[in-house]
């Protein structure tokens, strides 16, 4: 008989009663492969689970609260019949969704970097807590009244940074509690005190022995201090399937992961000012990159040879699919052995279906991509969103699962294209397979936009120095570290605001791209959009 998810939470000792596991579901904090179990039927998630129904195939983890529980599935069922035990195909389905886990928290850059107290003041209407800013990035974070003081020296924690639980994160001990992977710890993320929004954590440099005590400000830590990316528990249930593992994400091309301009320090951000941008939508869903890559053709032209024509320059031509960090095998439908419990045993064709393969074909990427590469001699790689049913509980309230490009890489030149290059190649594209559907870009907010201090905000922080008493010397320091807060909060409000893809829902964020040098480019998130997100 096949056993209910209420059977096996249960049984797994991670609650001690049934009425403890209702309460439980009715807070929200069960979660199946790191998916949700609602307690009643949720509209918001049209792939919802429940208490009664079969545990899914597959399912490696539980997690009630922050209790986990890991184990092998032994059985595969279909309509809820058991048919076999895992196949060496369903394992390696399982092997993909843990390495596509285990590269997201290793992605440690920047998660923890050793800055300078830039400035505090009192958060209104507390005697106990301060509010504190960075030399080398745009952060702000609540902490406890007198605790630091300008010219303090600190590592600063990102967003979303996982810190192994030891005594020196103490005070994090009871509200960030999150293990990762079985290993107790703290996630650092956005909260609200007194009404004053805190993104990050700050310890004294001097709590870190192993740290040399003299390190240049902006230097990156995480990989010293064992900080990892914090993802939430979604082995093998990404809602939705990744596929097989065919190797790494391809070297050739470029994985795209804009920095926040709140870690960028002022000489940074002094080097985007006067560039012009294109504002685009940050969606939410799924990363997918498909291109080509290629080996030149050095038989036909020789040194000394002719000038070969566009369509000769490259031979050998192959298609890669890639999720965010893995290339995917193509699902081919394969002849499969299964026993019955009575020990008959049978065949079924069975094909291990991929999301990033089907998009791939269902805008038919193969084809139109690669008659336009191998007509002009080019290597591109498109990378999207994927976004749908199944895919971060399908915020857009789509119907069908789609993809929208928000990057094209050059991988001859090693270079993105810029927004109205990538826009020309698309149009091209879609003469391409008329068939086919047309491929999409993610929103555009604003184009041909100049990013730069407004005279507002220059007089602002000019009237601000003004009413210090500040050094000569010291005057330009103080008015470029309060204009980088009054561009950065404006920037941060502009992110606000609804999804053009679905009004009801708040955007998570704007990703700035620069037209001359799309090399350069940065994000800002929505501080509404982080607070309207439950704990996953």
């Amino acid at each position: 008989m096949t056993q209910t998810i209420a059977d096996v939470i249960l049984s797994s000792g991670l609650v001690r009663t049934g009425a403890e596991m209702r309460r439980a579901a009715l807070r929200g904090s069960i979660y199946i492969n790191g998916k949700k179990l609602w307690a009643h039927k949720n509209e918001a998630d049209d792939n919802y689970l429940k208490l009664s129904d079969p545990l899914p195939a597959f399912t490696r983890v539980l997690q009630v609260g922050d209790n986990i529980c890991t184990f092998e599935r032994k059985e595969m069922y279909t309509d809820n019949v058991k048919i076999a035990p895992y196949t060496p195909v369903a394992d390696e389905i399982d092997k993909a969704a843990d390495q596509e886990q285990a590269f997201n928290e290793d992605k440690i850059a920047n998660l923890a970097t050793v800055t300078t107290i830039n400035s505090v003041r009192k958060v209104p209407d507390s005697d106990n807590l301060d509010v504190v800013t960075f030399t080398t990035n745009g952060w702000e974070v609540v902490m406890g009244r007198n605790s630091c003081k300008v010219g303090d020296r600190c590592v600063f924690f990102e967003l979303d940074a996982w810190l192994p639980k030891e005594e020196r994160y103490s005070i994090l001990e009871g509200r960030s509690n999150k293990a990762l992977r079985g290993k107790e710890g703290y996630r650092i993320k956005s909260i609200k005190l007194r009404g004053q929004i805190s993104q990050g954590y700050a310890v004294a440099l001097t709590e870190f022995p192993e740290l040399n005590q003299s390190i240049p400000d902006g230097t990156d830590v995480g990989q010293q201090l064992g900080i990892k990316k914090y993802m939430a528990p979604v082995f093998g249930g990404f809602g939705f399937n990744i596929g097989q593992r065919k190797g790494n994400f391809i070297g050739r091309f470029r994985k795209t992961d804009q920095e926040n301009l709140q870690s960028f320090g002022i000489g940074k951000l002094m080097q985007l000012y006067g560039h012009t941008v294109t504002v685009e939508e940050k969606l939410d869903g799924t990363s997918f990159t498909c291109g080509f890559t290629a080996n030149s053709n050095f038989v036909i032209g020789g040194r000394g040879g002719r000038v070969l024509a566009p369509h000769e320059r490259f031979i050998d031509w192959q298609f890669h699919v890639c999720s965010r960090n893995l290339e995917l095998k193509e699902p081919i439908p394969e002849e499969k052995t299964f026993r019955n419990d009575d020990g008959t045993v049978f065949t079924k064709t069975v094909c291990y279906n991929s999301v990033y393969w089907d998009m791939a074909r269902k805008y038919k990427l193969e084809e139109r991509l690669g008659a336009y590469c191998k007509t002009n001699g080019v290597m591109y790689a498109i990378s999207s969103e994927i976004i749908g049913p199944g895919i971060q509980k399908n915020k857009y309230r789509l119907t069908e699962t789609e993809m929208r490009v928000f990057d094209v890489y050059d991988v001859e030149m090693s270079r993105y294209l810029s927004p109205i290059d990538r826009r020309n190649l698309i149009a091209e594209l879609n003469t391409y397979e008329p068939d086919a559907p047309p491929i999409l870009e993610v929103p555009v907010i604003a184009e041909w936009l100049t990013f730069a201090p407004s005279s507002n905000q220059i007089n602002a922080a000019m009237s601000f120095v003004n009413d210090m008493s500040i050094e000569q010397d010291q005057y330009w320091t103080y008015f470029m570290t309060k204009l980088k807060e009054f561009v950065v909060s404006d920037a941060l409000t502009y992110a606000e605001g609804a999804s053009v893809l679905c009004p009801e829902q708040e955007r998570e964020g704007l990703v700035w791209k620069c037209h001359k040098d799309a090399m350069i480019s940065w994000k800002t998130i929505s501080n509404k959009f982080l607070f309207s997100l439950k704990e996953k």
